[in-house]
């Protein structure tokens, strides 16, 4: 990864680069990446491409069912803005909306390939974070839940350890180079 940076995550001391890329390109577990393609497969539903589902229908309401105003919300939507519609899909998940569950499974998918990862490099356990850790657990597969466990602090403090072993790791090469 370059320039000493460490993408999400530091397991034995080493960084191991999975996802944390950000929200456009590598936000496949997040509520910004549902509530995206919730938009765009209602877009599908509205143009007679995909079958209406309970929530199309509701996001086309939320609309006026307007499709010009949904793509005037994502000419400006946060990721922010996206990750509103997750709590919609969920609820829809749970009614077994088939759109929603497609939804939510794809974004479990994510986290466990992100997880396996984790796993693989030698992790012994995974705290989720973020608004959809809560809601997704059930979603996972029972062969994980004893391997997620609560965090220990939240991201900021990530972080914060993330940064100053970058600084301190830094100032001992600084160091020996005189």
């Amino acid at each position: 990864m370059g320039t000493g940076s460490c993408g999400l995550a530091i397991v034995k001391d080493r960084c191991i680069a999975v996802a944390g890329w950000g929200p456009e390109v590598s936000d496949e577990a997040g509520g910004q990446r549902m509530g995206r393609e919730a938009l765009r497969r209602t877009l599908w539903t509205y143009d007679g491409r995909a079958e209406e589902t309970g929530l199309t229908a509701a996001i086309l309401t939320r609309f006026n069912w307007e499709p010009a105003k949904i793509v005037s919300f994502a000419a400006r939507a946060s990721s922010a803005d996206y990750a509103r519609f997750a709590p919609l899909i969920f609820k829809y998940a749970s009614a077994e909306d088939s759109l929603a569950i497609a939804l939510v499974n794809e974004a479990a998918e994510a986290a466990v390939n992100i997880i396996d990862r984790l796993l693989a490099s030698g992790a012994p356990a995974v705290s989720l974070i973020g608004g959809l850790a809560e809601p997704l657990l059930p979603w996972l597969p029972p062969r994980l839940s004893d391997l997620i466990t609560p965090p220990q602090s939240d991201p900021v403090d990530g972080a914060i350890l993330m940064a100053r072993r970058a600084f301190f790791k830094l100032e001992a090469v600084t160091r020996r180079a005189g």
